[in-house]
C-alpha cells in the first residue's frame, strides 16, 4: 500500500495552499514588524509648545578713538593714541553687567613696542612686535574693565607704539604696518 498525502487524495495541486500560507505570513511579519517599528519613529519627535515673555537688558557700550595710529618710514618714530570706553552709547543707563578686553591687532611688519597706559599714565600692559613673526593679537583685560548696573562708566586709556631707534634692520626698510585697536564686549549673567 502506497501512502498518499490528502492533496494527492484529493488529486489537487499543493501549490495555492501553500501560497496561501506562505503569504498569510507575510502579512503577520508586516504587520508585527510595523506595530513593533512603530515605538521607534515616536522616539526621534521632539516638540515644544507654551506662552512666555522676556525682555532684553539695555546693552550699548561704547568705543571711542581719537584718531589712527599712523606711522612714518624711520626708526625712532613714536605715535599715541587716546581712547575710551564705556558702557553705555546713549542717554539710558545699562540695564547689565558687562566687561571689556582690548584687543590690539597688527600685521606685524615692523618691530613696534606698544605700552598701554591707563587715563593717569600708570603702566597697564607692554607688547612687543619683532616685526617678523607676521600678523599679532594683543589682549588686555582685567578687573577695572569691569562694569556695573545702572551707572555710566567711562574708562580712558592711552595706546604708545614706538619703533625703536636700535631695531634698524634694513630689511623693515620701506615698510608699512597697520594697527587695529578694538574694545571688545562681553554681557555678564
Amino acid at each position: 500500500m502506497q501512502y498518499k498525502s490528502k492533496h494527492e487524495k484529493n488529486d489537487k495541486p499543493h501549490y495555492p495552499v501553500l501560497f496561501f500560507r506562505i503569504a498569510a505570513l507575510l502579512v503577520c511579519l508586516v504587520l508585527i514588524t510595523t506595530y513593533l517599528l512603530s515605538g521607534a519613529y515616536s522616539k526621534f519627535f521632539s516638540g515644544a509648545s507654551g506662552g512666555d515673555g522676556t525682555r532684553v537688558a539695555g546693552f550699548s557700550p561704547d568705543f571711542t578713538s581719537a584718531k589712527v595710529l599712523d606711522f612714518e618710514k624711520k626708526t625712532g618714530y613714536t605715535a599715541e593714541i587716546d581712547f575710551s570706553v564705556q558702557n553705555s552709547s546713549d542717554e539710558n543707563l545699562p540695564e547689565t553687567a558687562m566687561k571689556c578686553k582690548i584687543v590690539l591687532k597688527t600685521t606685524g611688519n615692523i618691530p613696534l613696542t606698544f605700552t598701554l597706559l591707563d587715563g593717569e599714565e600708570n603702566l597697564l600692559q607692554i607688547w612687543e612686535c619683532d616685526g617678523t613673526s607676521g600678523e599679532q593679537i594683543y589682549e588686555y583685560t582685567d578687573s577695572s574693565l569691569i562694569f556695573g548696573v545702572g551707572a555710566k562708566e567711562i574708562r580712558t586709556y592711552k595706546l604708545k607704539a614706538e619703533w625703536k631707534s636700535d631695531k634698524n634692520d634694513a630689511r623693515f626698510s620701506g615698510m608699512t604696518d597697520a594697527v587695529y585697536l578694538e574694545a571688545v564686549f562681553q554681557q555678564i549673567d
